[in-house]
């Protein structure tokens, strides 16, 4: 029994969920920035904090979600492309 399109079939699959948890993440990055930079202000600063370092915080928990849902878009995207070619081949 030849395994391979089963195998085909399970990349896709998975290089298809990543990409579109990457997407979501990606489209979802200001609102969880946001809630990040909220709930560090909260637990950790007692709920004071000056507004250009709350500013800047904010700026990079968004700037952190951005970059990792850019990095598992493009890697799950292009992993994607390249077996559902496979996967058509067979």
């Amino acid at each position: 029994m030849n395994k391979e399109p089963l195998l085909q079939l399970i990349k896709v699959l998975l290089f298809g969920v990543l990409s579109i948890i990457g997407l979501i993440v990606l489209l979802n990055s200001v609102d969880w920035g946001k809630e990040s930079v909220n709930h560090y202000l909260q637990m950790k600063m007692g709920g004071s904090m000056d507004t250009s370092e709350y500013q800047i915080m904010m700026k990079y928990y968004i700037s952190s979600y951005k970059l990792i849902g850019s990095i598992l878009l493009i890697l799950s995207g292009y992993f994607f492309l390249r077996n559902i070619e496979k996967f058509k081949l067979n």
